[in-house]
């Protein structure tokens, strides 16, 4: 999401650069515009309420690493948990683009294109734990939250291919 490549991510980056690209990958103006509304609000939530106790105006990824046990212990309240489900259930309801309440292969590429992911088989594979060939709503949210609540990179893979480059 660091579109411009200086190594952080900024609000306008956040909210309007992942807008417009909701807005290319779905072509459509619409869902562009209630994403930018959405994602306006979640940043100052998430960004105020987890991530900015030292008034940054943007953050790394090594920002946001280091602070992963930190975040994992704050985001463990009904609050954080509804915002955390909230947004994966919108991005998925973003790329669901036949409305059938699951994602195949080219909608969650769709999605990872948002996020300017590059997409590998195995991740979808990873991701559909019944093997339907489609990943659920439910499939996407359980992946989303081991992601934010494990001591793994378990679930991380919602966004892309990672690696843990910890020792």
């Amino acid at each position: 999401m660091d579109v411009n490549g200086d190594g952080k991510m900024e609000k306008a980056e956040y909210v309007n650069k992942t807008a417009e690209r909701i807005g290319m990958v779905t072509n459509s103006d619409e869902k562009k515009d209630k994403l930018n509304l959405y994602l306006l609000q979640i940043w100052d939530t998430w960004w105020q309420t987890i991530m900015n106790e030292n008034n940054l105006e943007s953050v790394s990824v090594d920002d946001f690493l280091s602070k992963k046990a930190e975040t994992k212990t704050k985001v463990l309240d009904k609050f954080h948990l509804e915002i955390e489900n909230g947004w994966h259930l919108t991005f998925f309801e973003v790329v669901d683009a036949n409305e059938d309440n699951s994602l195949d292969k080219d909608e969650f590429d769709n999605f990872l294109k948002i996020f300017r992911a590059q997409s590998f088989p195995e991740i979808f594979y990873e991701i559909d734990t019944n093997n339907n060939g489609a990943i659920s709503k439910g499939e996407m949210l359980i992946n989303g939250l081991l992601w934010v609540v494990s001591n793994s990179l378990k679930g991380g893979h919602l966004y892309g291919k990672i690696t843990d480059s910890s020792p």
